[in-house]
C-alpha cells in the first residue's frame, strides 16, 4: 500500500508541477483526492509488522489448542443422535 500512495502522490505532485495558471489548477483540484493524517494516527511499519506475528501467533496457538474441533462436533451430533433414537424407543 505504501507504494501505491508514493506513486500516487509523485503522479499528482508531477502534474501540479506541469500546471500552468489557475484553471488548470482548478481542474486538478476537482479531479484529485486530499486527506489529512493527524500525529498520533499513523503506527510505524515496524509496529505493524510486529503486531502481524503476534496475530499469527495467537492464530497458531488457537489452531494448535481447537485442532479436534470438528472432531468433537461430529462425536457431539453422533451422541445427541443415539440419545433422541434411544428416547423415541423408550416412549415406544
Amino acid at each position: 500500500m505504501d507504494q501505491n500512495l508514493r506513486i500516487s502522490a509523485t503522479k499528482v505532485h508531477a502534474l501540479y508541477g506541469k500546471s500552468k495558471g489557475g484553471t488548470q489548477r482548478k481542474e486538478l483540484n476537482s479531479k484529485t483526492k486530499r486527506f489529512h493524517i493527524f500525529e498520533g494516527q499513523i503506527l510505524s511499519v515496524k509496529e505493524l509488522i510486529r503486531d502481524n506475528y503476534f496475530i499469527k501467533d495467537e492464530l497458531a496457538e488457537w489452531k494448535k489448542n481447537n485442532a479436534n474441533l470438528r472432531e468433537e462436533k461430529e462425536k457431539l451430533n453422533y451422541q445427541e443422535m443415539l440419545l433422541a433414537a434411544q428416547e423415541r424407543e423408550h416412549k415406544i
